[in-house]
């Protein structure tokens, strides 16, 4: 199911999967949520910027078309 919400009113723990279009200093914010209420196994797709505090991401993609960043987006797996 996808659904369109507000992360900072919303449980996460029935999601596996999160898609943001955030700042980093959203995420700044965000991100103490992440860690306690998603499931160990879940994943975090950010884009436009990585998510500070989680580490390296599992995966990334991203160009430049004249200077342009397109397409940019950050995947990380939570496994711990």
């Amino acid at each position: 199911k996808f659904c369109v919400k507000d992360l900072f009113q919303v449980e996460l723990n029935e999601y596996s999967v999160i898609c943001m279009f955030l700042l980093p200093e959203t995420m700044d914010r965000l991100v103490p949520k992440l860690l306690v209420e998603l499931s160990k196994r879940s994943r975090i797709i950010s884009f436009g910027w990585p998510v500070p505090g989680l580490g390296e991401p599992t995966a990334h993609c991203g160009g430049k078309i004249d200077s342009t960043a397109v397409e940019r987006w950050f995947l990380y797996k939570r496994e711990d």
